[in-house]
């Protein structure tokens, strides 16, 4: 009896494994279908209408219907070296990007790659002398900043994809407190608006505990400030754990002058700028130096600009980490939760310390730091001599 109850009930199990077998089959086959059939172009199609629940559509048919508006809604790094395409699904090779290239993201496009949702993000990525657009997928972006809404590009040609309208090159998303439709808003980086002139429009000049060996540097700490759009008071505090006012300051790696500014990513920026590359003993310039730097810090604070941010001290201090331990790096820390380098760990610590002090007679984060090692850059600061 036993035995015919086993054999009767191993027929039923297999009758049923054989039913879902066949239907995960055939659903697998209308799932899979669209990408083993269709070309580049039907395959562009077929993920603009895929409709999942996620985040609201963004359209982005203002322009033309051959060339869509690209609006920068977030910033990111690449995870991994990853090919730039020409479509979301079945793209050619625009071009290799390699680990670490910044990207600007315009938003997600679903694609059909099996039961899971994934996405490709339309990027905008900023190389010598051109601005290129294309599809990536999103697992090889870290997303830095910014939030990424699902797009709407019915109607827009392929080709119209990655020639849109919109943003010139070096226009990135800055931060704010809100994501608004277009982009972000941001009371620490110069736009023109009232708002930065009312909010955080604060001088150097006002931070009582600054040494004189920073102070003697504010007319050209405030021009480069107003220059890149920085709060100066941020650029005085950088300008101090980096070198403690010292033009003439070398660190064991390399890095020069008042910002310590590494020689490579002086190239990178200039570079980006799109001006003359600066030989190596120009950036103990003062002011090459300062110009640099803060451009520099700005880049770093619209890439991990945080949203809700009541006096930006999440802001400046990622951006902080970011400008001494590099981006890529921060990237992967955010993202993935790879623990910062001890050294960023601690600047972060001292410039936003310092910052979150800077309204106040004393800074008990500067006393810190002092007593950590910094009270001989400051004494090598007051050695050099200088005529400004």
């Amino acid at each position: 009896m036993n035995v015919r109850v086993a054999v009767r009930n191993s027929g039923v199990f297999d009758v049923l494994m054989s039913v879902l077998k066949g239907a995960f089959f055939v659903a697998g086959l209308t799932v899979l279908a669209p990408i083993a059939v269709a070309g580049p172009s039907s395959a562009l199609a077929a993920a603009t209408q895929v409709e999942l629940p996620a985040a609201p559509a963004v359209s982005s048919d203002r322009g033309t219907a051959a060339s869509p508006l690209f609006v920068a809604r977030a910033v990111g790094t690449l995870a991994r070296g990853s090919d730039l395409l020409s479509a979301p699904v079945g793209g050619s090779i625009v071009t290799a990007l390699p680990s670490g290239t910044r990207v600007s993201i315009g938003g997600k496009i679903p694609i059909p790659a099996g039961i899971l949702p994934r996405f490709a993000y339309w990027i905008r990525v900023e190389s010598p002398g051109s601005v290129l657009h294309g599809f990536m997928q999103e697992r090889s972006v870290i997303v830095t900043a910014g939030v990424i809404h699902r797009l709407d590009l019915a109607g827009h040609s392929p080709a119209g994809l990655l020639t849109p309208n919109g943003n010139s090159a070096g226009d990135v998303p800055s931060v704010g407190s809100a994501v608004t439709s277009a982009a972000f808003t941001s009371p620490s980086m110069a736009s023109g608006s009232n708002q930065v002139q009312a909010t955080l429009r604060s001088t150097p000049g006002a931070v009582q505990w600054l040494p004189n060996t920073v102070t003697r540097w504010m007319p050209a700490i405030a021009a480069a400030a107003a220059r890149h759009g920085v709060d100066p008071t941020l650029v005085a505090i950088v300008v101090l754990v980096e070198s403690g006012g010292n033009p003439s300051a070398v660190s064991p790696s390399g890095a020069v002058g008042l910002m310590q500014m590494m020689p490579g990513t002086a190239l990178d920026i200039a570079t980006r700028r799109g001006i003359a590359a600066v030989p190596p003993k120009g950036m103990f310039n003062p002011e090459t130096n300062l110009d640099f730097g803060a451009w520099y810090l700005a880049d770093m604070l619209r890439a991990f600009g945080v949203t809700d941010d009541p006096g930006w001290q999440r802001t400046v201090e990622t951006a902080a980490a970011a400008y001494n331990g590099g981006p890529g790096h921060v990237g992967q820390h955010l993202t993935t939760g790879q623990p910062l380098a001890a050294e960023a760990v601690s600047y972060r610590a001292w410039v936003g310390g310092m910052w979150k002090e800077r309204n106040l007679a004393s800074s008990a984060t500067l006393s810190a730091w002092l007593q950590a090692g910094g009270q001989r850059l400051v004494d090598a600061a007051r050695d050099v001599t200088v005529a400004y």
